[in-house]
């Protein structure tokens, strides 16, 4: 599967999330409609995978977590928004 724009990081901090959520929400495309006065024009899915290693008997265990955050773009009705030319499409 191929999806336009992904981008993988890789952070060891909270803080550094948080940076990567801002820098996404300033990419994303959002304009007014006749029902929604800041609808997105967008989907975005942060994916947050969190992974941990110890080591027992030395034997190395690990264990995996993922998060998804998922925002989907308005999904007015086209008829009801007055949306045309670029923005519809």
């Amino acid at each position: 599967m191929f999806v336009e724009g992904l981008i993988e990081k890789k952070i060891n901090s909270y803080k550094s999330g948080i940076n990567l959520l801002i820098e996404g929400e300033k990419t994303r495309r959002m304009a007014s409609t006749l029902m929604n006065t800041e609808s997105s024009r967008s989907h975005t899915i942060f994916t947050i995978l969190v992974e941990t290693q110890t080591t027992e008997d030395d034997m190395i265990k690990s264990k995996k977590a993922r998060l998804h955050i998922v925002d989907l773009a308005g999904s007015e009705r086209v008829k009801h928004t007055n949306v045309e030319g670029e923005r519809l499409r």
